[in-house]
């Protein structure tokens, strides 16, 4: 399967959604599937992916990107000319500016867009192009239902992680350990 996956996280911030974003885009790419990174060029999320074996990458210019409380209609553009010439089956994005302009984009190229909504503050008027919500959270899946998200386009899937640690713990829960 062809995946475009979208995060615009600018400069060097990284936190749980980035981190989601970078370990789903690389176990995408370890079980064979082709997929294309767009991030903000010079993020921390790029420098992780440069690092991705086949993992093919898009960057932004970050000044292109958005800049405090303006959107810039022309990034739309770009991801669209992007995605034109990837031709993906699906496009994933992360956080609001990744939604926002990557369902303009998906949408005239008629390419699904799946938004993994990662808090319950979200102003959804930005998401309102997306074809799929991913929640990692009940509570995540109530605010979309709540606000008018058809159950059917909602499918809950609970975020992983790939730290050692957290795996040990699962297994001590699991086996009954302490």
């Amino acid at each position: 399967m062809r995946i475009c996956q979208i995060i615009l996280t600018p400069g060097r911030e990284f936190g749980g959604v980035e981190r989601y974003a970078v370990d789903l885009t690389r176990a995408l790419c370890e079980r064979g599937h082709e997929v294309l990174a767009v991030s903000v060029r010079g993020s921390e999320c790029n420098a992780l992916f440069q690092a991705t074996p086949n993992l093919q990458q898009a960057p932004l210019s970050p000044c292109r990107v958005f800049r405090i409380k303006k959107w810039f209609p022309f990034v739309a553009s770009k991801i669209q000319r992007i995605l034109a010439d990837f031709k993906p089956d699906v496009v994933q994005a992360q956080q609001t500016p990744a939604v926002y302009y990557g369902a303009k984009a998906a949408r005239e190229l008629k390419l699904p867009l799946i938004a993994h909504i990662h808090n319950d503050y979200v102003k959804l008027k930005y998401y309102r192009h997306a074809d799929r919500f991913i929640p990692p959270t009940d509570t995540i899946s109530h605010y979309l239902r709540s606000n008018h998200i058809p159950a059917e386009k909602i499918s809950l899937i609970r975020n992983f992680s790939a730290l050692a640690a957290v795996e040990r713990i699962k297994a001590r829960q699991i086996t009954g350990g302490g």
